[in-house]
């Protein structure tokens, strides 16, 4: 195709945000996210994944995540909740592919919805 720009599963993303991100964390792109492949510098720009399965670190250790939870990013992963999910303004994830206890202050992610 001559309009193919790239493959969507990964993405070259310009970091402006002032600080450098590392390879893993999460990156808000306006109303969705990817993980950093690579650690991207401050003014520079670096692979994103939009696509795939990642673990993420839970805002809250404590919270209990169902498997196929809706989540969302909020300096953290956290649970969107069927009631507290804005779509106009919630910054999403993807969904839980496996349930996250207590104990575990991470989550298994899969990108998207």
């Amino acid at each position: 195709m001559e309009n193919k720009i790239q493959d969507a599963n990964v993405i070259t993303y310009a970091n402006g945000t002032g600080s450098d991100i590392s390879a893993g964390a999460v990156v808000p792109i306006g109303k969705f996210c990817g993980v950093a492949v690579t650690d991207i510098a401050n003014g520079a720009s670096g692979a994103v994944a939009i696509t795939g399965a990642y673990k993420l670190t839970k805002k809250t250790a404590t919270e209990v995540i169902a498997i196929g939870a809706v989540l969302k990013y909020d300096s953290g992963v956290t649970d969107a909740g069927t009631a507290g999910l804005t779509i106009d303004t919630d910054v999403l994830i993807g969904r839980a592919i496996a349930a996250s206890s207590s104990a575990v202050a991470t989550v298994d992610v899969v990108l998207g919805l």
